[in-house]
């Protein structure tokens, strides 16, 4: 299994039980939940949501971008720059 497969794989996952934490943010709504359980529900959803784009952004980058790049003192560039997209996911959430 390539890398590519795992990552898709990896998203996959992440999206099927962002899709389980929605219905149950629809059914805490629908049965009068307290306003801050929802609300701590939705951060878990945007968490992992952004999660999956963090995922997607590392794999467009990886076999996209770096896999293109024949220049090593770009690759050390655009590796540099991707630290810091991760640094920013991690400060978001």
């Amino acid at each position: 299994m390539d890398q590519s497969t795992i990552a898709s794989k990896k998203i996959q996952d992440r999206l099927a039980r962002l899709e389980g934490h929605l219905k149950s943010v629809r059914n805490m709504v629908a049965e009068g939940k307290p306003c801050n359980d929802v609300i701590h529900q939705i951060a878990a959803v945007q968490a992992a949501l952004s999660k999956v784009a963090k995922l997607l952004i590392e794999d467009h980058f990886s076999h996209c971008i770096l896999a293109q790049t024949k220049d090593p003192e770009l690759t050390e560039d655009l590796k540099e720059f991707m630290s810091s997209i991760d640094n920013y996911f991690r400060t978001i959430h």
